[in-house]
């Protein structure tokens, strides 16, 4: 029981606010990098928890882009190297699909 809470206590942390609701479960095992603001911001991580409630109104008040919607809390853990380098090729591929420089 220990390690569980350990390991839950290890997570990443972070909201966003979507416009539509979200599908259930559906950022969990997505690989992401944690946004600006966040105090690792750029790190890759793969979301293992996420929960959502609908915010009516003040969503401006707390920072996000839109006022009202559904707030999208999402846990995540470090990725593993295979999922980083997963995610880095795909990174690059849409680079280049864009032509931006690889």
């Amino acid at each position: 029981m220990r390690d569980y809470h350990r390991q839950v206590k290890e997570l990443h942390r972070w909201e966003i606010i979507l416009a539509r609701r979200p599908a259930y479960n559906a950022f969990v095992r997505q690989t992401f990098r944690l946004p600006f603001g966040h105090k690792d911001f750029g790190k890759v991580v793969t979301v293992k928890l996420q929960s959502s409630s609908y915010l009516p109104e003040g969503g401006h008040k707390r920072g996000f882009d839109l006022d009202q919607g559904w707030v999208v809390a999402l846990a995540a853990r470090d990725a593993t190297e295979t999922e980083i380098a997963l995610f880095v090729a795909r990174e690059a591929k849409g680079r280049a699909q864009r032509g931006e420089v690889v």
